[in-house]
């Protein structure tokens, strides 16, 4: 059982090695580029740079996986800087994505609930189930405004 539980243990840890293992490459290269960029070597820095956009295209190109990650973990950023998760320009009268939120319901209730009583979780979840409809109608307020707001080439014609 113990032997069982080490062998877990070891393949979680692996795991999460695997999944972070991209984020401390970037803190590393980080390092190595202000430490370029202080002793003022320009022309290492700019290959340092050239082999850093190489390899992430490398990557991107070539790992599904890694390409999947990404563009799930920078999914509202992304919609957040350009609207839109591929960067192009909203087609007329095309409404804007919604910008996931950071915490769903769910997990706000689970961490916000662990000491409470039964009555006070009660309250909570009442208070939680009411914000989330305020957000709802928040969000069909939002998607009737920009389907009944003219366009601009409907502004530029009047």
């Amino acid at each position: 059982m113990q032997a069982n539980f080490q062998q877990q243990l070891q393949c979680l840890k692996k795991q999460s090695y695997e999944k972070n293992k991209h984020f401390f490459q970037y803190k590393d290269d980080l390092n190595k580029a202000n430490e370029l960029g202080w002793k003022g070597n320009k022309m290492a820095l700019q290959n340092f740079c050239i082999n850093q956009a190489d390899k992430f295209m490398d990557l991107w190109n070539n790992n599904d996986e890694f390409r999947k990650e990404y563009v799930r973990c920078n999914e509202r950023s992304t919609l957040w800087r350009l609207s839109t998760l591929d960067g192009r320009a909203l087609g007329l009268g095309e409404v804007p994505p919604v910008i996931p939120g950071a915490v769903s319901g769910r997990a706000f209730v689970n961490h916000t609930m662990s000491g409470l009583t039964s009555k006070d979780r009660t309250q909570e979840e009442v208070a939680v189930a009411k914000a989330e409809k305020v957000l709802a109608a928040k969000v069909v307020e939002q998607k009737k405004f920009m389907q009944s707001a003219p366009t601009e080439r409907e502004q530029s014609r009047n």
